[in-house]
C-alpha cells in the first residue's frame, strides 16, 4: 500500500520543522512591536543592509552574509524592535539521545508571546559573539554554566 510518508520520523521531522517555522514567523511579528521586561537593559548591535539591497523590498527570512552588514550602532532591544532594525540573534535546537528536542514554556508575564511553548532563543547584545551568546543563553535560560572549552555533547 502506498504511504504518503515512508518513514514516522520524516513526517515528525517535517511537522517539527513546520512548527518551528510557524512560531519563529509570528514570533518575529509580535517581536517587532513588544519586548519582554529583561531586555529592556540590553542593547544590540544594529545594522544596515548592504548596497547590494538598496531599494529592494527583503522578504523576511532572506539568508544575508552578516560579513556584509554595515553598522549603525546599539541600542536597547525594545527600541530596536520597535523600530524595526536589523540586529542578530541565535535560537538553540536542544535534542537528547533519543531524538527528542526541548521547548521551553514561557512565563505568563512576558510581554511577547506569554504562556507559549519556544525553542531557546538569544538576542546577541552589542559586541558579542556568536558562541558567547550562545553560552550566555545557556545559562540564562536553562541555568547550564559552562566549565570547560569542551562542547557541550
Amino acid at each position: 500500500m502506498f504511504r504518503i510518508w515512508p518513514h514516522r520520523t520524516y513526517g515528525v521531522v517535517i511537522l517539527f520543522l513546520l512548527a518551528c517555522f510557524l512560531h519563529y514567523f509570528f514570533w518575529h511579528v509580535d517581536v517587532a512591536y513588544t519586548t519582554t521586561t529583561k531586555e529592556q537593559g540590553e542593547t544590540v548591535a544594529t545594522y544596515n543592509f548592504p548596497p547590494i539591497y538598496a531599494g529592494q523590498v527583503i522578504p523576511h527570512l532572506t539568508p544575508i552574509n552578516p560579513s556584509t552588514l554595515i553598522p549603525r550602532g546599539s541600542y536597547p532591544i525594545d527600541a530596536a524592535h520597535r523600530n524595526g532594525y536589523l540586529h542578530t540573534g541565535h535560537c538553540l535546537f536542544i535534542m537528547d539521545e533519543s531524538g527528542l528536542f526541548l521547548f521551553l514554556k514561557r512565563s505568563s508575564g512576558v510581554v511577547t508571546c506569554p504562556s507559549t511553548w519556544s525553542i531557546l532563543g538569544e538576542h546577541s547584545i552589542a559586541n558579542e559573539l556568536a558562541h558567547d551568546t550562545v553560552v550566555r543563553g545557556m545559562e540564562e535560560e536553562l541555568g547550564l554554566k559552562k566549565t570547560s572549552k569542551q562542547p557541550w555533547t
